[in-house]
């Protein structure tokens, strides 16, 4: 009898369990490559514009930015700064291409690396071409989206110390 009550026991716990436990869904790759990609463009348009609501839309609420040269910036207040001040110096990628080398991740988070090439335009200075690496983590929201997480790039070309106008 007490066999037969732990028997029930036990299949009746198993039973919940398997009823209760849903199979994780399958991270589609690709789907995720091409909202990323179309991402990718948006931070370009949003950037050659100096649309810096559009840019911070990117990103989470608790993101991190690591660009170049420039200490680590968390959170929108200070991403939000680091983007103000590229539009008040007038810093302008006039062209830009991403492109995605790497996509992987599972769950709800997916990383991205890849290489750029940018034109950059300045004020009173020749535009520069530049080519480099980058790396995003990607976050899945809960309305469906992916947001920034972290984000960090720079350039392949060698560091050239040019005194900075505040």
């Amino acid at each position: 009898m007490v066999k037969n009550k732990f028997s029930f026991i036990l299949f009746t716990t198993a039973v919940l369990i398997a009823c209760n436990s849903r199979p994780q869904q399958q991270l589609d790759l690709k789907q995720v490559r091409t909202f990323v990609e179309a991402q990718n463009v948006k931070w370009f348009d949003a950037v050659r514009q100096y649309d810096v609501p559009s840019l911070l839309s990117l990103y989470t609420e608790d993101a991190t930015l690591m660009p170049p040269n420039f200490p680590m910036l968390r959170g929108k207040r200070q991403i939000k700064a680091y983007y103000d001040r590229m539009t008040i110096r007038k810093i302008k990628i006039s062209k830009g291409v991403m492109n995605i080398l790497e996509l992987s991740g599972k769950d709800s988070t997916v990383y991205e690396i890849g290489q750029y090439i940018m034109d950059i335009e300045r004020p009173a200075m020749q535009p520069v071409s530049d080519t480099g690496k980058y790396n995003t983590i990607w976050k899945l929201q809960s309305d469906g989206t992916w947001k920034i997480y972290a984000d960090c790039w720079n350039s392949n070309k060698p560091l050239k110390l040019i005194p900075q106008n505040n």
